[in-house]
């Protein structure tokens, strides 16, 4: 058995964030957004206010914000940033190809 997967196969990420600003909100759609377009319903996203959890920051290394880690499957990977341009996030967190059906049938 591959040790770098999940028992599910789900991948989990832990989104670093400040607070409930507008800018920690985006990050969390778009993480969202990505996450679905790749991985359907295969993956969890735990958000971490480092207002509220300083330790949780500095345990991971964070030093700056919003700041992604897959931590499964293993290795992890950080991915800082506002998470727009998606193919870099993409390609930064080894997700598999998405489906662009919905969107080559809209441009149709």
């Amino acid at each position: 058995m591959d040790g770098s997967r999940t028992v599910d196969d789900r991948w989990t990420f832990e989104l670093f964030v400040a607070g409930d600003s507008r800018r920690s909100r985006t990050a969390r759609e778009r993480l969202e957004q990505i996450c679905r377009r790749h991985l359907g319903s295969r993956y969890s996203v735990e958000v971490i206010d480092v207002l509220a959890n300083r330790e949780a920051a500095r345990r991971n290394q964070i030093l700056a914000l919003p700041a992604v880690i897959r931590k499964a499957p293993l290795p992890e990977i950080k991915v800082i940033g506002d998470l727009s341009q998606v193919e870099k996030v993409v390609r930064g967190l080894e997700l598999p190809a998405g489906s662009d059906e919905p969107e080559a049938a809209a441009r149709g």
